[in-house]
């Protein structure tokens, strides 16, 4: 195993130098898999996450990065609970994850915001109450959740 380097002493994200510039992305999540601990996303969300940082350390720092992993810290390892994601960082990955940032920074600028959710939350209700979105939301769903 390589060298790894912190990203930022407050952050929870290492670039394990392996190869270089071949680097495997590692991203820290508090909680298990299952709980809302870590940030509230899902497994699509937080392989788009690491995609995304795969694009910065390629564009950033000329890395080429061969693997992601998501690391659960509150896991019991005894009990053979899921510790890890594994994320794929292959060209076709990484340009879907470049092709989803860009659809939605055009669907931002072009000010199109009133689509709805995308996907329910694990209850299989829309995901609003905890939108990050929800302050300028005009979806119905949100409208009653802006006055709680």
């Amino acid at each position: 195993m390589g060298k790894a380097g912190l990203s930022s002493p407050a952050q929870s994200k290492i670039v394990r130098r392996d190869d270089p510039p071949r680097v495997t992305l590692i991203d820290f999540k508090s909680g298990d898999p299952d709980s809302d601990k870590h940030q509230k996303l899902d497994q699509d969300e937080m392989r788009l996450q690491v995609g995304i940082y795969a694009v910065a350390a390629k564009k950033e720092l000329e890395y080429r990065p061969d693997k992601g992993l998501i690391r659960y810290l509150d896991v019991d390892r005894d009990k053979n609970e899921k510790h890890e994601l594994e994320v794929p960082l292959d060209v076709q990955s990484v340009a879907d994850a470049k092709k989803t940032v860009i659809g939605t920074a055009t669907a931002i600028r072009d000010r199109r915001f009133k689509f709805g959710p995308k996907k329910v939350g694990r209850d299989r209700k829309p995901r609003c109450k905890t939108c990050d979105f929800l302050g300028f939301c005009g979806m119905p769903d949100a409208a009653p959740l802006k006055r709680s």
